[in-house]
């Protein structure tokens, strides 16, 4: 990655990329790049929620006890900089990105479902044939960078 995030644990990590850049990569090598930059190797890394939409996130804990519901969250976005990713630290938005966890930690415990869970809005809109908004839309101007 051409630019190093140095994670410190425990932190929830919230990743924002294009979909173009999911479907290249997946959620896992996304969350091993931005890992890389940091040194501590014993670091338990959980992959919790990919949201594909008019945007790509990923969230994963760094380090975060499972009983933690409101850890300390790193936002980042990542680009394609000259076929190179680019990893730029946004603004925090801890309580949104805690409270979309929490909400996926609640649906999974109804619905026995488990982490990580990914949700290709994309799929179920073309299913559909709607477009009921996005997660960019109910950011509003907390995505854009």
């Amino acid at each position: 990655m051409a630019s190093v995030i140095t994670l410190k644990p425990p932190v929830r990590v919230a990743i924002q990329t294009s979909p173009q850049i999911f479907d290249t990569y997946g959620g896992d090598q996304l969350i091993k790049k931005v890992v890389e930059g940091s040194t501590n190797s014993n670091v338990a890394i959980k992959p919790l929620v990919a949201r594909i939409d008019r945007r790509a996130y990923v969230v994963f804990d760094y380090g975060v006890s499972s009983d933690d519901s409101e850890p300390q969250v790193v936002r980042l976005r990542i680009k394609l900089v000259e076929s190179s990713l680019f990893c730029v630290k946004l603004s925090d938005t801890r309580d949104y990105v805690n409270s979309v966890v929490n909400g996926d930690k609640k649906t999974n415990a109804k619905h026995g479902l488990s982490f990580p869970r990914v949700v290709d809005v994309r799929k179920k809109e073309q299913a559909e044939g709607t477009s009921p908004g996005t997660i960019a839309d109910r950011l509003g101007d907390q995505c854009t960078v």
